[in-house]
């Protein structure tokens, strides 16, 4: 699990005041083999990390499940959002949050690397004309050039750390999850992008339900998570069963 690993865990619980919650019971399958034997084990949904302000609105989020490393350097990225997102005007906040949304799309949509926040902890002092730039010009002001793939390495670096021999389960799970991850960086993060830049400083609830379903594909309204037609596709008293 992703949150397990201690350097992850460590890096939510210095950077963010972390609160985890539940937006649907988790669903527990059981399956009676007829002799006695019942395997029971729950279903894992997806997960969705948001980043909100000191009064809960919601600035960005990431899907699903990342690997470390690039999970680790996406939320040192909206870590520096939430501190430029403070320093700009109150009337001007919705707007800036607005354009570094859209301009994250449209970098993603023209298959760019993206564009980075300056940690200002490690530069000379900032003015308030620099910090109240344009969201497109602070991203493009990073002096260092940032190599893409990070690391080398597609999204992350975590390859570098990936088995190479012996446990064919293993590397077929770090396959997966560096595929997901490269799904979750382009296509996810796209989509919530275009959706926060439409809505602007929402509060997180207002935007689960489409994210949860036209973004990670778990509609949290249906009862069977996508499963139905899987489950009662040949089973002969479905009709019978639904009705009261």
């Amino acid at each position: 699990m992703l949150f397990s690993q201690d350097r992850v865990a460590q890096f939510i619980n210095r950077s963010f005041e972390p609160v985890w919650e539940s937006v649907r019971p988790v669903p527990i399958l059981r399956i009676d083999f007829g002799d006695g034997r019942v395997l029971t084990r729950t279903l894992h949904g997806n997960i969705l990390t948001s980043i909100c302000t000191a009064e809960g609105q919601l600035l960005d989020a990431l899907p699903g499940i990342y690997q470390p490393d690039v999970y680790i350097d996406q939320l040192d990225q909206l870590r520096l959002l939430a501190q430029y997102f403070g320093m700009q005007p109150p009337d001007r906040r919705t707007q800036w949050l607005k354009d570094y949304h859209l301009a994250r799309a449209d970098a993603i949509r023209r298959n760019q690397p993206p564009q980075r926040f300056l940690d200002l902890k490690r530069f000379a002092p900032i003015g308030k004309g620099a910090i109240e730039m344009p969201t497109q010009q602070l991203l493009a002001s990073n002096p260092q050039p940032i190599p893409w793939p990070p690391n080398g390495s597609p999204y992350g670096g975590v390859a570098e750390r990936t088995p190479t021999q012996g446990d064919a389960a293993t590397l077929a799970r770090w396959k997966a999850l560096a595929d997901d991850t490269r799904l979750n960086e382009t296509t996810r993060r796209r989509q919530i992008h275009e959706l926060l830049a439409q809505v602007g400083l929402v509060r997180p609830e207002k935007v689960l339900h489409p994210i949860y379903k036209d973004v990670l594909h778990a509609d949290l309204d249906d009862p069977y998570l996508g499963l139905g037609p899987t489950l009662f596709e040949n089973y002969p008293f479905a009709q019978e069963d639904a009705q009261p």
